[in-house]
């Protein structure tokens, strides 16, 4: 009778007073009539135990102690489940009814997905170069299940998805599908759940793909409780813009920028502290083969004393925004990025110097120069003269802002 109600209870919310003082009143009950029962089942062994010792004293427990024993348990039994009638009474007063034939509530399914990314895989790569010699090395037998067992929280989603996404994995199958199964292991379950992922049918999985085809501009600014970037940028194919500046607590960088072929814009940068520069450029390999990226935004720390090797790769670029660094000059192969059109430099405290004359004369497209907050670049450049003077080699650009003449900037 109990039992039923308290489905009924766990329906109620949380801010019904009344219902949480039963439920704590039951609870101290429930504890008691545990209580009594772990009572008497060690009182049985004791006395099995104690009648294989010394059979000579079994008369003596046969008849004082288990009366007395006997006593004092229906006593407790007794007060139990006067205590019982009456929670069961004040269920009745509360309103609470008897939900016949319950099912039970079980909780629900984490739903996992082979797209986000674990900031964090420490010491399963050995694991996971196993699980691939299985995968490659059959010889000749037919592998339909690789588990991977262990208890909650030592990283076997993390595993699997390392795997799933490994490129050895993707060279060994036409289709990979990823599906998430519950503590009920339902064989019909599974093969719906693969249709679902093969189909238009939502599920995380089915959603995060279909996400990535269609996905184009995607902003992640000023996120300060950002941590880690949750998805692999690479599974979202479609973006053109990509913007994720400002995340000052953003410590492990999204993965997947340099596979963004169709990648027009991109600004990034405004990281927490714990990412150094080795990091940044790492994440951005690949970007150098983005044929379609035309503005980029970078911004970095003022003690990166030099930029991502990538970008001087991208003779495509237009528009090039650097904030925040700490180099004391422009490199020379700013002269290779042929298709510039603007450039904008902002709080750049160490900068002195632009690429020499000839590297900057080779930017016959280049229009537009900012220069703003760089203090020791913005006087020399006011006050030199000379042929080769870095007003000299900024002297054929028609529209130049910062510099105590007027213009403006369009990146």
């Amino acid at each position: 009778m109990i039992k039923q109600v308290l489905e009924d209870a766990d329906t109620r919310p949380v801010t019904d007073k009344a219902v949480k003082l039963w439920l704590k009143k039951l609870q101290d009950v429930t504890y008691d009539a545990d209580n009594v029962l772990d009572v008497i089942n060690y009182e049985n062994l004791s006395r099995q135990i104690q009648n294989q010792r010394s059979p000579k004293v079994c008369l003596y427990f046969s008849f004082y102690r288990p009366l007395a024993f006997r006593w004092k348990m229906a006593h407790k039994i007794k007060e139990i489940n006067v205590n019982f009638e009456d929670i069961n009474k004040r269920a009745n007063d509360l309103g609470l009814r008897k939900v016949a034939d319950f099912a039970l509530s079980l909780p629900p399914v984490m739903e996992t997905d082979s797209i986000t990314v674990d900031p964090i895989y420490l010491g399963r790569q050995n694991d996971e170069s196993e699980i691939l010699k299985l995968m490659i090395n059959t010889n000749g037998a037919v592998i339909s299940v690789l588990p991977i067992v262990g208890m909650g929280g030592l990283g076997k989603t993390t595993l699997a998805r390392s795997v799933f996404n490994h490129p050895t994995t993707r060279s060994l199958f036409d289709e990979r599908i990823w599906v998430c199964i519950s503590k009920n292991f339902d064989v019909t379950t599974i093969f719906k759940r693969i249709l679902e992922d093969t189909s238009d049918v939502d599920n995380r999985e089915a959603i995060v793909k279909k996400l990535g085809k269609c996905l184009e501009h995607l902003s992640v600014t000023g996120c300060n409780k950002l941590v880690s970037f949750p998805i692999d940028l690479g599974e979202l194919p479609c973006i053109s813009i990509l913007d994720i500046r400002r995340c000052r607590e953003l410590r492990s960088l999204p993965k997947g920028i340099g596979r963004l072929s169709k990648l027009t814009y991109l600004a990034i940068g405004g990281f927490s502290e714990l990412i150094d520069f080795n990091s940044f450029q790492a994440a951005l390999d690949g970007i150098q083969h983005c044929k379609s990226l035309r503005r980029l935004s970078l911004h970095g720390r003022e003690h990166w004393d030099s930029l991502p090797y990538q970008f001087q790769h991208l003779p495509s670029l237009q528009r090039f925004g650097l904030y925040d660094f700490g180099i004391e000059a422009l490199p020379e192969w700013f002269g290779g990025l042929s298709s510039l059109f603007s450039l904008h430099l902002r709080n750049l405290k160490k900068i002195r110097h632009m690429p020499s004359k000839e590297a900057m004369q080779r930017l016959t497209k280049l229009e537009i120069l900012g220069v703003h907050e760089s203090p020791l670049l913005e006087e020399r450049c006011r006050e030199e003269r000379g042929s080769d003077s870095e007003r000299s080699k900024i002297s054929h650009i028609p529209y130049i802002d910062g510099l105590g003449q007027r213009g403006y900037m369009l990146i």
